[in-house]
């Protein structure tokens, strides 16, 4: 993933940020219902919930979501608690660290650095990183749909403008061999030795 894309997660984060600054300044908490779908949404996003690390976490895809929703808890991290970034980052270094030396327990850098992170942010800081990575990717799955809609629309509009195209072609060729064939019946009328009344 290229350092843009990862740019616009810091952006989206920020953006969230203070939506969710706004939302406790205007004050009515949500209700039982809209926490309860947002509890779920953070649930299904990743499997980061359990404070025990799953040995199901071996796909690159699940991998790719753990490395995305640590870049999202590191940049909140960064922005809402240095301290607690920093000794994150340090853990983050050291699982790094154990699994190349091959430690027991370190097999798997992700599992380790999971269960580690975890613990060290605690579960505050890790549900709400998990909120706004939903948040962004809900966003970033709109945004797909805007463009992929955008595309569609652009596709049916050329779709149409060559079928006008052709229409105007054959309506221009329909019109120049009616123009000739009155032209050739004015022509026989012409050298016809028969006289109309």
């Amino acid at each position: 993933v290229g350092t843009s894309y990862w740019e616009r997660a810091g952006d989206y984060l920020q953006h969230f940020l203070k939506q969710k600054e706004a939302e406790k300044q205007r004050g009515p908490a949500k209700s039982a219902q809209q926490q309860q779908q947002q509890n779920s949404t953070t649930q299904l996003a990743l499997s980061q919930k359990s404070t025990q690390p799953t040995s199901t976490m071996t796909t690159k895809t699940e991998k790719e979501q753990f490395l995305m929703f640590t870049r999202v808890l590191m940049k909140y991290l960064e922005q809402k608690d240095p301290d607690m970034h920093a000794r994150a980052k340090a853990v983050i270094r050291e699982c790094a660290e154990k699994n190349k030396r091959k430690e027991k327990g370190y097999e798997s850098v992700t599992l380790a650095m999971q269960s580690r992170l975890k613990q060290t942010v605690g579960t505050s800081y890790w549900e709400r990183a998990g909120d706004y990575l939903q948040h962004f990717l809900k966003q970033k799955e709109a945004e797909i749909q805007r463009r992929k809609a955008a595309a569609e629309e652009r596709e049916a509009k050329a779709k149409l403008a060559k079928l006008k195209c052709d229409v105007d072609d054959h309506i221009a060729l329909v019109e120049k061999q009616i123009l000739l064939d009155q032209q050739a019946q004015l022509l026989m009328m012409q050298q016809s030795p028969f006289v109309f009344f």
